[in-house]
């Protein structure tokens, strides 16, 4: 077990606290379940040139160039199996129809009960 480095002073973070970390970090993140944007923060939004409500309940494939479709899915696909970490290069969509070449980290954990996917996403240069 770690040990504990914030004796009694331990910070409680709700899910308001998360979501605000995360909107306001630069990376781009996203949330997938059921093959739908369930969380995009506001940098991921701009990598695509849309709007987090816009994105929010859309299908992801919406933002994944076609060719690249097959590919994630295979680096998924080990979820199932246990695997705990994807990372693949892929093409996102921005709105204006221009691809964006990410590096994107991937990992599932549960939502609410059910499989989701966490995502950070790097321009590749």
């Amino acid at each position: 077990m770690a040990p504990d480095v914030m004796g009694e002073h331990k910070a409680v973070v709700g899910r308001e606290d998360l979501a605000g970390i995360a909107d306001a970090s630069p990376a781009p993140l996203a949330v997938l379940q059921d093959l739908r944007f369930r969380y995009v923060n506001r940098a991921f939004a701009q990598l695509v040139g849309s709007d987090v409500n816009d994105l929010t309940g859309t299908l992801a494939a919406a933002t994944i160039h076609p060719d690249d479709h097959v590919h994630l899915l295979q680096r998924t696909e080990g979820f199932d199996t246990g695997e705990s970490v994807a990372r693949l290069q892929i093409r996102l969509r921005h709105r204006d129809g221009a691809d964006v070449w990410v590096h994107l980290t991937m990992a599932p954990f549960t939502c609410d009960g059910r499989p989701a996917g966490g995502s950070r996403s790097a321009a590749a240069t």
